[in-house]
């Protein structure tokens, strides 16, 4: 009788190890990177529409994902210059001057502005909550042209969803910063070279609004998925 318990036995845990190998080998749509299922992939967003806001269009999305039974729409960000909303930092230990300036990435107006052309699109209600900002993890600002009078840092700067963000300007010397700041707040338009770049970027092409092609300012977009 004892034999037979211990064979019974072995004959069990025989069965419990194939049972479980065969297991392991068997690949887990929910674990397996090597599965066919996509379920944990992000879906890529689709441009369904612009709309203008000032002297920039905005791109709009469908972002194919849904929040609180809702879907959620997304707009490329305004980035403007906040020319007024510039400031000298002094270094005490530093002949070089520095400057301090804005850029808007998005605000309430635009918001509004992005749902309210989603309800005349698409002829249903958008709560402001289904609309949002791309998302990015970070910016910098860029020129495609170099100044005299400053240079720029080229550092990236952690995004988290601020309305706004400030970059530093780089000058030889305190007075040449003046002299900037100075144009800056009289003749914005002559820093419209001044972009702001994002990561991960998209890129869309140009960006069309009222059937004129806009200056692209503020948008490259370019999904890395």
């Amino acid at each position: 009788m004892g034999i037979w318990l211990s064979w019974k036995l072995i004959l069990v845990a025989s069965i419990l190890f194939l049972t479980s190998f065969a297991s392991s080998e068997s690949p887990d749509s929910l674990t397996d990177p090597t599965s066919s299922d996509i379920r944990g992939d992000k879906p890529l967003p689709i441009k369904i529409s612009s709309v203008q806001f000032g002297s920039v269009c905005v791109n709009i999305y469908d972002s194919q994902t849904i929040s609180n039974n809702k879907k959620i729409y997304f707009y490329s960000p305004i980035a403007l210059l906040n020319h007024k909303n510039v400031a000298s930092i002094h270094n005490e230990t530093d002949t070089h001057g520095f400057l301090s300036v804005s850029f808007s990435i998005w605000n309430q107006e635009v918001r509004s502005k992005v749902a309210q052309h989603l309800f005349q699109l698409l002829s249903q209600q958008i709560e402001p909550s289904q609309v949002r900002v791309f998302h990015f993890d970070s910016v910098r600002l860029t020129s495609k042209l170099q100044s005299d009078d400053f240079s720029l840092t080229f550092e990236w700067l952690t995004y988290n969803n601020q309305p706004s963000l400030r970059f530093k300007l780089i000058c030889p010397t305190r007075e040449d910063c003046d002299r900037v700041k100075t144009k800056m707040r009289i003749s914005p338009e002559q820093f419209e070279h001044l972009q702001l770049e994002f990561n991960p970027k998209l890129n869309d092409g140009a960006l069309i609004c009222l059937n004129w092609i806009h200056k692209k300012t503020s948008f490259n977009l370019l999904l890395h998925f």
